[in-house]
């Protein structure tokens, strides 16, 4: 698994995940921090609670977002312009700190 634990989803990624947390009127370019905290398989969870029946209804989102944070987040992270992005936004915190 990638060493990020968390990540950015844009308003026009997972639905599933929008919807999840009432949040379905976006723009695209609102977003999200979400963080990965852990993965159970469907035997654990059953194992876990015995309440299948209520997991089952948050299967798609947790697939949703596991997809999403295996698949794009490195990408996300590991590109040019997400360096420029934080340290400008480094620069501007630490500019307005010194007013």
């Amino acid at each position: 698994m990638s060493k990020n634990t968390w990540g950015y989803i844009y308003g026009d990624e997972c639905d599933e995940l929008w919807e999840h947390f009432d949040l379905a009127n976006r723009d695209k370019n609102d977003r999200m921090k979400v963080k990965f905290i852990e993965y159970q398989t469907e035997e654990e969870i059953s194992n876990d609670t015995g309440h299948k029946e209520i997991i089952s209804s948050f299967k798609p989102v947790a697939k949703a977002l596991q997809d999403y944070v295996q698949h794009e987040l490195d990408i996300i992270t590991e590109s040019e312009w997400f360096d420029d992005l934080v340290e400008n936004k480094v620069k501007q915190q630490l500019q307005k700190s010194k007013q």
